[in-house]
């Protein structure tokens, strides 16, 4: 048990993720996020994600983009799909936004 413990601590911690891997995990978690979301006419009403481990970040970063994607008239689910996917680097640099500012 204590060679076990030495052995934890005398390890060295793993390297700081690069940009690129993080924007790499960020888009992985924006799209298993599995957002549910309302519309009226072109306006979101709600928007959340369907389970409780999405990160609150990239609920509210997601959301907005669906929001900003029927501001801009697109009120089909695939056209709000395309219109997010088109977003993605605008969602990924607020999402940046969004944690510097925590």
């Amino acid at each position: 048990m204590i060679v076990l413990a030495a052995a934890l601590m005398t390890q060295t911690p793993m390297p700081a993720a690069t940009p690129e891997e993080e924007i790499v995990v960020i888009g992985r978690k924006l799209r298993s996020a599995n957002l549910h979301y309302t519309l009226r006419k072109s306006a979101l009403r709600s928007c959340r994600a369907m389970s409780k481990d999405v990160d609150p970040v990239i609920q509210t970063a997601g959301c907005e983009a669906i929001g900003w994607c029927a501001d801009q008239k697109r009120a089909g689910k695939a056209e709000i799909a395309a219109c997010v996917a088109e977003r993605r680097p605008a969602i990924l640099d607020r999402v940046a936004e969004l944690r510097v500012a925590q």
